[in-house]
């Protein structure tokens, strides 16, 4: 029996064993941490000594009475300190020489999951909330940082570090998996910046041809290649801004070259400018 007791402590599940009279005679660790409730306090006593239930009328008398276990059922209850709890519970008889004996059950606690599901259905109707009242800005963003709905450490530390590059003149890369919110993000950055009253200037990388990538970024000069004229570049249209680059790696290294440059000297020239 000592070593059943340590297996059964060791489990993650509560485990309750009663006789025949409803008599607790085992309870284990986990589900004196369920319960707060010590095993010293509830062994040698009953279960409607300890839970709102009448005598003989416990899951435990049932399954004693019927013989027949009673699976995967989900119960809510607050334990005496007023916390709820929610567990899904199995309930089986136990049989010795062809008589029923008494009964345990087996717990499984789902609060944490259940509260996980609350505040993620609590986002959701925050994000859909929000959705309705974003409204374009005029410097041709929507978001703001503080339109971010979010939990976790994580992402609180991503906020503060996106409010201390919004303070500074320096480049920011933003790196993440694609459809995660960078753009989102970074117009959070220009909108928290001395830079929020000039545009906002967003260009997928990948969605422009390598042939006209440069001339799109940089702009041209009437003649410089056949039908060039003269056209502002998205750095001239962005001013005194922010230029977004989204999928950077797809620009062809020749051009982050280029690029590079400007981001070291500040400066740069039209296609077919001399």
């Amino acid at each position: 029996m000592a070593l059943l007791d340590i297996v059964l402590n060791t489990i993650s599940e509560g485990v309750i064993v009663t006789d025949a009279e409803g008599e607790i005679i085992f309870f284990n660790e986990a589900l004196e941490n369920m319960e707060g409730l010590k095993s010293s306090e509830v062994v040698g006593r009953y279960l409607s000594d300890i839970y709102r239930v009448t005598p003989g009328k416990s899951d435990h008398s049932l399954v004693i009475k019927s013989g027949k276990p009673y699976q995967e059922q989900t119960i809510t209850y607050f334990t005496a300190e007023g916390d709820e709890i929610n567990l899904m519970a199995s309930y089986y008889p136990v049989e010795h020489r062809g008589e029923i004996i008494g009964a345990f059950s087996v717990c499984r606690d789902f609060t944490r999951i259940k509260d996980l599901i609350t505040k993620n259905m609590n986002l959701q109707r925050q994000v859909h909330a929000k959705e309705g009242n974003v409204k374009p800005l005029h410097n041709g963003t929507r978001y703001r940082l503080d339109d971010f709905i979010y939990a976790g450490e994580q992402i609180d530390m991503l906020i503060n570090q996106a409010q201390k590059a919004a303070l500074t003149d320096f480049p920011v890369l933003v790196y993440g998996e694609t459809g995660t919110g960078k753009e989102v993000l970074a117009q959070g950055i220009h909108n928290a910046s001395a830079r929020q009253v000039e545009p906002f200037v967003g260009i997928n990388c990948a969605a422009i041809p390598e042939t006209l990538l440069e001339s799109t970024l940089f702009g041209t000069v009437k003649g410089a290649f056949t039908g060039a004229v003269d056209s502002q570049g998205l750095f001239q249209q962005a001013g005194k801004g922010t230029l977004f680059l989204d999928e950077i790696n797809s620009m062809p290294a020749t051009l982050q070259a280029k690029l590079l440059r400007v981001l070291q000297e500040r400066s740069y020239r039209r296609v077919g400018s001399t």
